[in-house]
């Protein structure tokens, strides 16, 4: 089978990480929740936690579907006779500058789409404050403040389907204008203690009612999106994540129902991490990468090929699995050769696709061969030692005997120096192959 070369380098770059936006759509060959601990989660919100209200932190390694497990996860609990509604915030607030107010009112636009039936229901409190939001905004143009003006808002009969237009109006101009933003957040800063108790009270109570009238185990919400918030400083010089999720995390506890927060990976990393898992009540789950490999180094049968049919996803769309291992020798010299990638990759993916485009731009024809891999693999295990001090070789030693990491290894996590993994044990920590080469780990 012939393939262009050009075209499956373009398809293999780093950021386009193969991704789905319906959790009915998730091929087999990209989902790989049962190897991540995400049913693990599914039973604690299901079984567990079952009827009470929860706070759930989640986190990931850049480029290791993230989202994919968010809908896999909702995929399971709507399985389990859960209702879930997903939040994705990653378009729809302003990702550089945020608030508990935006946040919360971005929250609530999914809501109010997944409460459409009941748009006769009154919601006088909530459409009370945007009124009041929309009368501050006053330079926003005619049209748009008949569109804001639309249905009940400034009459008493203020309903669920009158505020659901309004609001999105409202987020979208508070994303897209930062003096417009600024506004919204000086009308609503000093209120949002009262926006909290209003959304609970005319949104979530209602949804939640309707999940119990419908014999339904419970409303999950999934806020998707906030782990690409952007680690800016505050004035005052708090991180911005940190301010979110740590200093203003009790007001977002209070919302009712059961929560998964996607949030920034560096938050596990924070020196005030044991602040945020108070606040919580639960500790972060980092997502963890896919295993290729088990605890004691030998290969992992229900891992590695899982990978190889994600990866040859990538250059046989529409093929089958039995007819992308058939023609794995248009891309790759030879199958082998396919698990040495999956290996080095340990399983991380955007690593995986990083790996293959450098190879792919090195040799710059198909298929690939052994030695231009090695010539990658070495080049990218000198940009990763060079940054290992001897001390931290050390560390990677221990890391390498016991698969266990201390709070000393949270710097080589965070720089994948250590990869993390799941099994039915538990969580597992072992050393980024690449540098499995190194001497200073074997002395």
């Amino acid at each position: 089978m012939f393939l262009d070369v050009r075209q499956l380098f373009r398809a293999v770059a780093p950021s386009h990480l193969l991704a789905v936006s319906d959790a009915s759509s998730i091929p087999d060959s990209m989902d790989f929740s049962d190897l991540q601990g995400i049913d693990e989660l599914k039973n604690m919100l299901s079984f567990v936690l079952k009827g009470q209200d929860c706070h759930i932190p989640f986190t990931s390694f850049p480029g290791n579907g993230q989202t994919q497990a968010l809908l896999s996860l909702k995929r399971q609990l709507e399985a389990e006779d859960c209702s879930v509604v997903v939040c994705n915030l990653s378009k729809t607030v302003e990702q550089g500058d945020i608030d508990v107010p935006e946040l919360v009112l971005a929250i609530a636009d999914p809501l109010l789409q997944n409460l459409a039936q009941f748009s006769h229901l009154p919601c006088p409190r909530l459409g009370q404050l945007l009124a009041g939001a929309i009368a501050l905004t006053g330079d926003i143009s005619i049209f748009e403040r008949s569109i804001l003006s639309t249905g009940d808002l400034s009459s008493g009969e203020r309903t669920l389907g009158a505020v659901r237009l309004p609001l999105a109006t409202l987020l979208f101009r508070a994303q897209n204008d930062s003096a417009m933003r600024a506004k919204i957040r000086e009308y609503f800063s000093p209120r949002t203690e009262q926006l909290i108790q209003i959304v609970n009270a005319e949104l979530l109570e209602p949804a939640i009612a309707h999940c119990n009238v419908q014999g339904k185990s419970g409303l999950v919400m999934i806020v998707d999106g906030l782990h690409l918030l952007e680690t800016i400083l505050k004035p005052w010089g708090r991180p911005q994540t940190e301010y979110l999720f740590i200093d203003r995390g009790t007001q977002l506890t209070q919302l009712l129902g059961q929560w998964v927060w996607a949030m920034p990976l560096s938050l596990r990393f924070s020196p005030d991490y044991p602040r945020l898992t108070a606040c919580f009540g639960s500790d972060i789950f980092i997502l963890p990468l896919i295993p290729v490999r088990q605890r004691n180094g030998q290969e992992y049968r229900e891992g590695l090929p899982r990978l190889q049919q994600w990866v040859l996803t990538y250059a046989f769309p529409e093929s089958t699995p039995e007819e992308r291992l058939a023609n794995v020798m248009a891309v790759f010299e030879s199958l082998p050769l396919l698990d040495q990638l999956c290996f080095l990759s340990g399983g991380y993916r955007r690593e995986l696709l990083r790996l293959w485009h450098d190879w792919i731009k090195r040799e710059r024809a198909l298929p690939l061969t052994p030695s231009t891999l090695d010539e990658v693999v070495q080049i990218r295990y000198r940009q990763l030692a060079c940054a290992v001090n001897e001390n931290e070789w050390e560390l990677l030693r221990q890391v390498c005997q016991t698969k266990r990491v201390t709070n000393e290894h949270q710097t080589l996590l965070r720089s994948l120096m250590i990869f993390s993994y799941w099994d039915v044990e538990g969580n597992w920590f072992d050393v980024n192959p690449i540098l499995m080469q190194a001497p200073q780990l074997h002395d």
